[in-house]
């Protein structure tokens, strides 16, 4: 009952105080988050932030964060859940140039069907990309050579010639620009992932955890052009 008590004070302070506990994937944390969770710890002094970075899905009413910042491809359906909508990361197919050796490059999703594929997920995932052209949508089934739940060695499968992968553009911008990886089917979009900050219906946010997460709303849409 005083923890309650203590919670509901914090929450109605206009200057935030006490500890943020905040949850996200690696890859999400060490391109981005990091940086603007040390500058929000910079300028609130009176705040403990704690950022948890981990492959583990984190249902947010079993743990102790504020809020968990979540990647997915499809809409969050549990309405026990508070899911604000961070941003949309766009998706691009992208390969080694010398994969495609003397083939055409592809024209359509089907044209891939020769090309070695590798996939972004668990074991048990069905492995399929989702593309659009306009009003067109097409899904490309394919059995991946190499996979894994981290898109940062995804990015570096695909930069050693194991095959085309569906990557974060922000992710291989730079490889695109040195030549490392070329993109491929540009005319076909991949589905893009959103990241979503997750956290309870029945547990409000404190003031803290509401600033931090009005500066991931404002600042990551830019920083990730």
């Amino acid at each position: 009952e005083a923890d309650k008590v203590l919670a509901l004070a914090e929450r109605t302070r206009a200057q935030p105080t006490g500890v943020l506990h905040v949850i996200c994937p690696p890859v999400i944390g060490s391109a981005i988050v990091d940086a603007l969770a040390v500058e929000f710890a910079a300028s609130v002094p009176d705040v403990r932030l704690h950022l948890e970075e981990t492959m583990g899905i984190y249902d947010p009413r079993e743990t102790l964060a504020d809020f968990v910042i979540y990647p997915s491809f499809t809409a969050l359906p549990d309405s026990t859940l508070v899911a604000r909508k961070i941003m949309s990361s766009p998706y691009i197919l992208a390969v080694r140039p010398d994969v495609l050796g003397v083939r055409p490059s592809p024209k359509e999703p089907d044209d891939l069907e020769d090309i070695p594929c590798i996939g972004l997920g668990s074991r048990g995932t069905e492995w399929k990309w989702r593309f659009r052209k306009g009003r067109q949508v097409q899904s490309y089934r394919f059995a991946p050579v190499f996979t894994t739940t981290l898109p940062s060695a995804l990015l570096h499968a695909a930069m050693q010639g194991l095959g085309v992968a569906s990557l974060p553009t922000a992710l291989c911008r730079r490889a695109f620009d040195d030549g490392r990886l070329m993109p491929l089917l540009e005319d076909w979009v991949p589905d893009p992932v959103t990241l979503y900050a997750v956290y309870p219906s029945s547990r409000a946010l404190t003031t803290a955890a509401r600033q931090f997460l009005n500066l991931l709303l404002e600042r990551l849409p830019v920083l990730l052009k």
